[in-house]
């Protein structure tokens, strides 16, 4: 009914979905229920996104916990999941959920190969994570690793290395840098408007 009349991104479908997936995974059909849940992830991003992180973070744990069982940790989709999960928790500042989600996320992207610009990205976003958890270390760590890994993959031009080091820029200055943090953000809106031109 709700396909038939077009109403395929609204709540009410993606609690349909998720109950179909359940169904699927209390019989055993993993493999229909991992199916359905691809669905349900991505139509879960509408209530993260409209704050209703208890709805999405119930979504992302009940997906997970299926993937586990599929033993299907090693797909970008479990990564996915795990990271969402993390920024879900992030958006209510649970600090150490978000970061061990994210550390999760992070592992599961390392062991997929070809994956690079997605593992930048990712530790880009642990970055700003662990800044914002106060583990400032980890954080130049993590985008020292986020930049070194687009450089060495030839990502230079993407999105993401921008969206790298305007997060290096702002670490430069919080940490009183701002030489630093200045020549990272004119760069920053040099590659923005070559991006933003192509």
């Amino acid at each position: 009914c709700l396909e038939e009349s077009g109403h395929t991104d609204s709540y009410t479908y993606i609690g349909g979905q998720h109950v179909r997936a359940d169904l699927y995974s209390q019989t055993g059909q993993l493999d229909r229920a991992l199916a359905e849940y691809e669905t349900v992830l991505k139509l879960a991003g509408c209530y993260r996104m409209a704050g209703a992180n208890e709805e999405a973070e119930s979504i992302f744990l009940q997906a997970i916990a299926l993937y586990e069982a599929a033993g299907a940790q090693d797909t970008m989709e479990y990564a996915s999941a795990l990271n969402n999960l993390s920024i879900c928790y992030q958006a209510s500042c649970q600090w150490e959920q978000a970061l061990k989600y994210q550390r999760r996320a992070l592992s599961c992207i390392e062991a997929i190969p070809g994956q690079s610009e997605t593992l930048a990205a990712s530790l880009t976003n642990y970055a700003s994570l662990c800044y914002a958890a106060g583990l400032k270390d980890d954080a130049w760590t993590s985008i020292g690793k986020a930049i070194t890994c687009l450089e060495e993959s030839g990502h230079t031009h993407s999105s993401t290395y921008i969206g790298a080091l305007h997060v290096r820029a702002y670490l430069y200055s919080q940490t009183g840098q701002l030489d630093r943090a200045l020549a990272e953000y004119e760069t920053v809106l040099k590659l923005a408007g070559c991006y933003r031109m192509a």
